[in-house]
């Protein structure tokens, strides 16, 4: 087998001479490599990536209303103090009410889950 300098390339397994091949620049005359991403595929990926923060902020957004608006809505006999837990639960009814009664002293009634009330007026699930 025949070797040749490093300055030529030259394939041994396929025993031909290749470099036009290449998906990098062989020589001193080739073009520059340039392994970035063109402009329009870099605004695509910042486009796409800033859509999926957005869309997975709109769901956690609409999640956190979701969980507002249930819990303002409960049948409440009591006025909630802010950063207080409280828990929700269901009757056989259908009708949902806050307690403050924790789901391990409570049998009666379905537990929904333990929410929060923050200090900006909103109720956030408590875990």
């Amino acid at each position: 087998m025949k070797k040749y300098p490093d300055n030529v390339v030259y394939n041994y397994n396929l025993h031909k001479f290749d470099a036009s091949l290449k998906p990098y620049p062989t020589d001193l005359g080739a073009p520059p490599f340039n392994n970035q991403l063109t402009i329009g595929e870099q605004a695509k990926s910042r486009f796409k990536s800033r859509m999926q923060s957005i869309q997975s902020q709109w769901l956690d957004l609409c999640k956190d209303w979701e969980i507002h608006h249930m819990v303002s809505a409960a049948e409440c006999s009591f006025a909630p103090d802010v950063g207080g837990v409280y828990h929700l639960y269901k009757r056989n009814d259908g009708s949902i009410w806050l307690s403050i009664i924790s789901p391990a002293h409570w049998k009666l009634d379905k537990y929904i889950g333990s929410y929060r009330l923050n200090h900006d007026g909103c109720w956030y699930e408590y875990r």
